[in-house]
């Protein structure tokens, strides 16, 4: 695959004309961050952000950050991410199992995502309670978190359901294929 550089004007114009000549076909890394008692993590995005109020897993664009000579880091790229958006490491104790699970193209903006999975030893009580903290710490140094609010799923089919049937919330176009991939039979 040859990427070119472009720059986050790019990237919003496309997400606001999809019918643009000349769109700017985002790759990104995301993860979804599993409990020890089974439920899936994911984030509301916050006002600043690009996409206000859409439901999706922690992840983002590559960028120069990510290169590692001519070559993307994807584990840099995701690991980068989920200490910036919900104060998690990769490489830390509570980690039981860390690795790419999917790969997602088409969708509203022809976008390609690389989907990790990581597995914690965190209930979602705690994991919640870290990521609540991890906030405070950034309002604290004046900076304004990605995700204003957490939300963590029971990876059960009928609680998948109930979830998707009752929230009406912008999410992002992986998100309700990927809640069902984890609780088919």
């Amino acid at each position: 695959m040859t990427v070119i550089k472009t720059d986050y004007k790019h990237f919003l114009y496309t997400i606001h004309h999809p019918e643009c000549t000349y769109p700017c076909k985002v790759i990104f890394t995301c993860v979804s961050v599993i409990t020890s008692d089974n439920y899936i993590a994911f984030g509301r995005m916050n006002e600043h952000t690009s996409t206000p109020g859409r439901l999706q897993f922690t992840g983002g664009g590559l960028d120069e950050s990510a290169l590692d000579g001519s070559v993307f880091d994807l584990v840099k790229s995701i690991g980068s991410e989920l200490e910036e958006e919900m104060g998690l490491r990769i490489e830390s104790s509570y980690t039981k199992d860390f690795a790419p699970k999917f790969v997602k193209n088409k969708g509203k903006y022809d976008f390609w995502a690389i989907i990790f999975e990581l597995r914690v030893d965190y209930s979602a009580q705690e994991l919640r309670a870290l990521f609540e903290e991890h906030n405070e710490r950034l309002l604290d140094q004046g900076e304004q978190p990605e995700f204003d609010e957490f939300v963590l799923v029971l990876l059960e089919e009928n609680e998948v359901e109930a979830f998707i049937e009752n929230d009406s919330s912008l999410k992002e176009d992986y998100l309700e294929p990927i809640l069902r991939k984890y609780v088919e039979k």
